[in-house]
């Protein structure tokens, strides 16, 4: 009897152990720190031609020279790049992929 009860107590405290495999805590709290901190900028995704000028693709959102993008204004917008302002000064985002493709209906 005294044996079971001893077993029954070491199954109860093996989940209270660690993760050996986990990470210090110091360790993780400097990840999370550090991709908290790296906050995602304004990301240039497409531009397209319209009949009323160009319109580029931010994060998912459309835009075209004069709106507003969070702390930013659009300031213009041309074939290869879209030149943000803010605060902080001028931003010039530009597609990396050089292959330009055109839409004709």
């Amino acid at each position: 009897m005294k044996a079971i009860f001893s077993f029954s107590l070491l199954l109860l405290a093996l989940p209270l152990q660690a993760d050996p495999t986990r990470p210090p805590a110091t360790v993780q709290a400097q990840q999370q720190g550090a991709q908290s901190m790296a906050a995602p900028g304004p990301r240039l995704e497409l531009i397209i031609e319209t009949a009323n000028g160009y319109q580029a693709m931010l994060n998912g959102n459309l835009v075209k020279a004069g709106d507003r993008f969070g702390h930013y204004r659009v300031q213009s917008i041309t074939a290869e790049r879209v030149v943000l302002v803010g605060d902080s000064g001028q931003l010039q985002l530009s597609i990396n992929n050089k292959k330009i493709k055109t839409y004709e209906p």
